[in-house]
């Protein structure tokens, strides 16, 4: 049978089982972080083009083509859930600069009003809306305890396990179709290697934060192995971008274990990096 008719049929059962686990989790608090996780995942793709533009037809491409679209209806399935959960979030403190991120959002639709017509401008307005707005309500909603950020970690996880999974259907198909350049740096779903490198280090450090932080060595395990493949792949990426970041993050999830030891991490890291670079 086709490969691609069997992931479009694995892909449409995936999809259906994600609009119960919605359904069913309209009126609970971890109910918000199922379109969040939609959100988060249309976030992790981009159209591949080759150096002279040309876009690169993926497996993904029916999915990585349509990422706003994707991005958006997550958004408003998040906002379905906010509103009818809303009670839960009256009496909760709320970052201000989530909402200067809000009207950072209506800023750019002002200068989209006023520079491609009023058409674009509302649509852009309404973009804005249906996506910050949920972002800005999904930790109230979901934290009542310090603890409660674990579960919001678990939804990354799962993103990053999926993320993953994709990677590897398209390796199996068509591996050229994840690197880039002469090099053949690993750039994913993304489309660019820097980009991917960035994402991969997002998830690694809030990986490593469970793997220190929550309990069940069932877990453990699963989390250590999400961890070790994202550093194979970050290290695939050829980022130094990345690498930095993902050094920085690392030593701040590892200062409460190490303590000040923690700052002498980034500095054999990098040698190792630039060991291993000369080797090559």
């Amino acid at each position: 049978m086709n490969t691609q008719v069997i992931a479009m049929g694995a892909a449409g059962v995936a999809g259906f089982a994600l609009l119960v686990l919605y359904v069913v989790g309209l009126g609970k608090r971890w109910g918000v972080l199922v379109p969040f996780g939609i959100m988060l995942l249309a976030s992790c793709m981009a159209i591949l083009s080759d150096w002279t533009g040309r876009v690169q037809p993926t497996f993904w491409f029916p999915l990585q083509s349509r990422r706003s679209l994707i991005f958006m209806i997550g958004g408003i399935l998040t906002l379905i859930v906010c509103l009818i959960q809303m009670r839960k979030v009256q009496g909760k403190p709320i970052s201000p600069m989530l909402g200067v991120l809000l009207l950072m959002g209506y800023y750019s639709s002002m200068l989209r009003l006023h520079q491609e017509g009023v058409v674009s401008g509302f649509q852009s307005i309404i973009y804005a809306t249906v996506t910050l707005i949920p972002l800005i309500l999904l930790v109230p909603l979901v934290v009542d305890r310090v603890r409660d950020i674990r579960m919001i970690l678990r939804a990354l996880l799962i993103v990053n396990m999926v993320w993953l999974a994709m990677c590897a259907v398209q390796i199996a198909i068509n591996p050229n179709l994840v690197t880039s350049g002469n090099q053949f740096r690993f750039v994913g779903l993304v489309g660019n290697p820097q980009h991917s490198a960035v994402l991969i280090a997002f998830f690694t450090v809030s990986n490593l934060f469970l793997l220190l932080n929550d309990e069940g060595k069932l877990k453990r395990f699963i989390y250590l192995g999400v961890l070790g493949i994202n550093l194979l792949l970050l290290a695939w990426t050829g980022s130094r971008t990345g690498l930095g970041m993902c050094v920085i993050g690392m030593a701040a999830v590892l200062y409460t274990r190490l303590g000040r030891a923690v700052f002498f991490a980034p500095i054999a890291l990098l040698l190792a990096y630039f060991g291993i670079k000369f080797m090559v």
